[in-house]
Order: C-alpha cells, then structure tokens, then sequence
C-alpha cells in the first residue's frame, strides 16, 4: 500500500464516491486510525462486498463509519475473494455510509484558448520553454531569437 498521509473519513468517503462515479471495478482498501482494515469490492460502480475488522456486510459498513480516518488506496481490476457474508446492498450501503457517486474531476482542465490568442498587436511571439515570450522586431528580434534557442540535448538527471 501507497505510504499516503492520514485522511478524515470525509476525505475517504469522497474518494469512494469520485470511484464510484467513474464507474471502476475493483478492491478499495482503508488502513483505519483504530488500526483495523475495510475493504469494499466494487463492479462497474457498485458496491457488493464490505468487511472491516471482523465485521462483514452491513456490520462492516456500521463499524466502519465509527472510525475518525485513516488511509486508503484503489486496485483497479484486482479483487480479493470475500465471503458470502460480506456481501451488501448497493444502494443500502450508499444510504448508510451517505454518499453518492460523483465524478467530480481531481485534474485541471486544459485551456480553451489557443496559443494564437496570446499574441500582442504589432509584436512577434515565441513560444520558449513553457510560455510565450513576446518579441520585437530589429536588433530586439535577434537577441531574443539568440537566447530563445533551446537546446534540444537530454542529460541524464536533468
């Protein structure tokens, strides 16, 4: 498991329900604060299986929310067998641990204006390193064109 700094179980609980938007298959683990583990299976965004310390099915949920936090991960594709007892409603288990499926996205959006759109009137853009560097024409234009030149050379580490 990731070695990932302690989480409120709000902040869990929203990663569940971001997976569960997505509509992802797999085995969602928690490494609880009383130092215990829950695992919730999952198939297609649906929960089917829960266990938490002993407990299994809706016990294991119940249990579960009594916990402050902890830390969690998601295998996508991988699913470790559960018992028959562990297996739980979907929507039950929605209901009593109150989330819902969100798909919310975690990434920035690119941006919706083209490079073009940057440009000044009556100046020349180049496009050095990560950003525009606008330029002016003449003796200007030369010195910017000397120190925009990248140097296209990959060095190990760098």
């Amino acid at each position: 498991m990731e070695n990932n700094p302690p989480l409120t179980l709000t902040q869990i609980l929203a990663r569940l329900s971001q997976i569960l938007g997505q509509k992802q298959s797999g085995t969602f683990f928690v490494a609880t604060d009383r130092n215990t583990s829950c695992r919730f299976a999952l198939e297609t965004g649906k929960i089917t299986h829960c266990t938490h310390g002993r407990d299994q099915g809706m016990n294991a949920v119940r249990s579960f929310l009594e916990t402050h936090g902890g830390s969690c991960s998601f295998s996508e594709n991988q699913f470790v067998p559960f018992r028959t007892e562990a297996g739980v409603s979907h929507q039950m288990c929605m209901d009593v641990l109150g989330i819902r499926p969100s798909i919310r996205i975690e990434k920035p959006p690119l941006l919706a204006s083209s490079p073009a759109s940057t440009r000044t009137k009556g100046a020349d853009s180049r496009f050095y390193r990560g950003g525009y560097v606008p330029t002016e024409s003449g003796a200007a234009h030369e010195t910017a064109t000397q120190t925009a030149k990248v140097d296209n050379r990959f060095y190990r580490g760098g």
